[in-house]
């Protein structure tokens, strides 16, 4: 048992009825149950707590944690406490709980299990987790089958040595009385009345019963008078003579019938003695019904799991979500040897604004009237108060006659006579419910079906959600897939125009400037204005064209990335701060740089981290009319290294800053703005930023300056 697992536990649970248990004590055969749980995931230990019926006291008997035992009785005595016990005996069925230690504020999780015969509660499972976990209705009902299958097991081996015990007492008591009482049929009738076992004593030579006693005559609902001197043959089912000395001595099931004809199973066996003179067989039997009863539960439960098992299967590993449900609606149905199962979702008609219900999978037996007519429901005038019901995750079951009038006509024209409705819950939401209909019998829906079949209505509606999230996936990804060829085709087109207006504009400049330089000592002061002017904006309109065209290239993904190491203050700031201190020093404006580090190297792309720096420094220039603009370079407590570019011009607002790098966006807008510019630039900076996996900050309050914090990560 050292590979734990969910397979290996549900194969034992299964199997465990096979199991062939011959001189194995009931200490053995219960610690051999309690190791199986021990395959589940997360379970410390398991230990069982007999009841002592003339007390009514749990008492630990048996458990896999033997160095633990007063810590597990303490943790039992807690969640008695609690009612925890009372719960699960009033449930019938296995739960989960929790013990909880407010003062340490700590909890621990266990799972509790009835132990359940024909004769009533044997004892309670107390299984210890490791952590703390709730498990699912699903592993609930197979931890209740194990434990069916354990007192099962374990009332079969009482009876057996009841009878052991019986059959010894009896040769012992007969073989000690026959001797003094050989003669005596009165003291013959006191021997066997003594024993709570039903005895028949039947003649050897003719096989006529010449007594019983009054456990015997209770079980065949007879009077003694009517059973003396019958042939014992006419108890059998088929009327059929046994050979009673090829089944001497043997324990052997067979079906009596008693006086109105009802049919008894029964575990019988037969002796042979003699008294007196007389040849005799002394058989004994017990009623063993119920136990048959339990058997045959246990196998169609065997056969529902496996359907189940099949079903979710199914629906995990089947990539055609239709076909996936209905052959699970199909595995289930056969399993539960019903004839329809339906799945209904959950709508609104907009005609009338009633809640309705449409039938979307269905799968049903040869001899099942498919109703056209049940295909679309409405919950006000065919389903009674089911919305309610299901909306609050309970299910709906009953015999077709018992049930509400209209309920009961609509579902009559299909047969059906008996029903069990599940709410399926998708996004934790009332999707639809799934139905299973009965037409042969007025079925009783056992509560282990119930329990099994909540959790596949539970599993159902998984799958559903996941396929659902699955069409949400695909057309969410249609559409960024258009959006993206459209963003694309939108960049493609923007770079093309944008080398359209930019070669004519560099062609006028460089003719504006030959012209300049041609008649530059016959200009007027207002024309060299003119040339001036127009130089500016034909370089505004090239500055705008330049960020238009690199916004286009890493949108439509083709930017080159290049990345090499840079020293930042030699490769990037000196020559920069060479190409701009023209323009400040013509604003009266200092441009300083503040490095106390040798050298510091980085691993990026040259072009983008230039056009960082230069569009930051450039828009310092511009937003500033007094005072200073610094780059301060530095290394953080982490190591990493840091550009902070801060200048004391017009500040940003703080209702701005959060769309400072969105694309097209000014802070003032309209032909009133003070300030050039198309909103581009800081975006373009953000995109950057993003290249080569820089963080950016922006500190600023307005009519102070502001401060653009680069953080490098490489």
């Amino acid at each position: 048992m050292k590979n734990r697992s969910y397979k290996e536990f549900i194969k034992e649970v299964i199997n465990f009825n096979q199991v062939q248990f011959r001189n194995e004590s009931i200490s053995e055969i219960i610690i051999y149950a309690l190791k199986n749980y021990l395959l589940i995931p997360d379970i410390k230990s398991a230990s069982l707590f007999s009841l002592f019926t003339d007390s009514f006291d749990f008492h630990l008997s048996n458990t896999t944690d033997e160095q633990n035992k007063e810590q597990i009785v303490s943790y039992f005595d807690e969640i008695l406490e609690e009612g925890g016990i009372a719960e699960v005996l009033d449930k019938a069925s296995a739960i989960n709980w929790k013990l909880v230690d407010t003062k340490k504020n700590t909890s621990k999780s266990f799972v509790i299990i009835p132990v359940i015969s024909t004769e009533g509660i044997q004892g309670i499972i107390l299984l210890r987790m490791t952590i703390n976990k709730q498990y699912n209705p699903a592993i609930l009902g197979y931890f209740n089958l194990l434990a069916s299958q354990m007192a099962y097991i374990l009332h079969s081996k009482k009876i057996e040595k009841e009878l052991y015990v019986t059959k010894g007492e009896l040769d012992q008591i007969v073989a000690a009385k026959t001797e003094i009482l050989r003669q005596s049929e009165r003291e013959l009738k006191v021997i066997i009345d003594s024993i709570l076992t039903s005895v028949l004593v039947i003649e050897r030579l003719t096989g006529k019963i010449i007594d019983a006693n009054y456990a015997a005559l209770k079980l065949l609902n007879v009077s003694k008078e009517d059973l003396i001197n019958t042939k014992r043959c006419a108890l059998n089912k088929d009327g059929q003579y046994f050979n009673y000395e090829e089944i001497l001595n043997k324990n052997i099931e067979s079906i009596i019938v008693d006086k109105n004809g009802k049919e008894i199973q029964v575990l019988r066996t037969i002796s042979k003695i003699v008294i007196g003179n007389q040849n005799i067989y002394l058989e004994s039997f017990i009623d063993i019904t119920e136990r048959k009863k339990n058997e045959t539960e246990i196998k169609k439960q065997i056969v529902l799991l496996n359907g189940v098992a099949e079903a979710a299967n199914n629906l995990l590993s089947e990539s055609n979500f239709n076909f996936a449900i209905k052959t699970s609606l199909q595995f289930l149905g056969k399993a539960l040897n019903i004839d329809g199962v339906h799945i209904y979702k959950n709508f609104v008609d907009n005609s009338d604004y009633q809640k309705k219900t449409e039938r979307k999978f269905r799968w049903s037996s040869d001899n099942n009237i498919i109703d056209e007519s049940c295909d679309i429901l409405s919950y006000e005038a065919d389903l009674y108060d089911w919305y309610d019901i299901l909306e609050s995750r309970l299910p709906v079951s009953g015999v077709i006659d018992e049930l509400n009038e209209t309920i009961r006509s609509r579902f009559e024209a299909t047969g059906t006579k008996s029903i069990l409705v599940f709410p399926i819950i998708v996004n934790n939401e009332f999707w639809g419910f799934i139905g299973f209909d009965e037409c042969k019998t007025k079925r009783i829906w056992s509560i282990s079906e119930v329990s099994i079949l909540k959790a596949v209505a539970a599993s159902i509606g998984g799958a559903i959600q996941r396929e659902e999230s699955k069409l949400e996936l695909i057309k969410s990804k249609e559409k960024a897939e258009q959006a993206e060829s459209s963003d694309k085709l939108k960049s493609e087109f923007l770079a093309q125009m944008s080398h359209e207006i930019r070669t004519p504009v560099s062609t006028l400049l460089n003719f504006s400037f030959i012209i300049k330089e041609e008649f530059e000592d016959k200009l007027t002061e207002e024309q060299k204005n003119l040339f001036e002017v127009m130089s500016n904006a034909g370089n505004r309109i090239i500055r705008t064209v330049d960020l238009i065209l690199n916004t286009a290239d890493i949108e439509s993904g083709n930017y080159n990335y290049k990345k090499e190491d840079l020293d930042l203050q030699k490769d990037i700031i000196m020559p920069l701060l060479k190409d701009y201190h023209p323009k400040a020093k013509k604003k009266n404006l200092e441009l300083v740089t503040n490095n106390n580090m040798t050298e510091i190297i980085i691993s990026a792309d040259k072009f983008s981290i230039e056009q960082i720096f230069r569009q930051l420094i450039e828009n310092a220039i511009i937003y500033t009319e007094k005072g200073c603009i610094e780059i301060s370079l530095s290394k953080d407590s982490n190591g990493k290294i840091k550009a902070i570019i801060k200048d004391s011009g017009i500040g940003i607002s703080e209702n701005y800053i959060g769309n400072l790098f969105t694309p097209f966006s000014q802070e003032q807008n309209g032909y009133t703005r003070k300030y050039e510019g198309n909103g581009l630039g800081l975006a373009l900076v953000k995109k950057y930023c993003d290249l080569n996996k820089i963080l950016i900050d922006v500190q600023s309050a307005k009519g102070i300056g502001s401060s653009f914090v680069l953080t490098f990560q490489n």
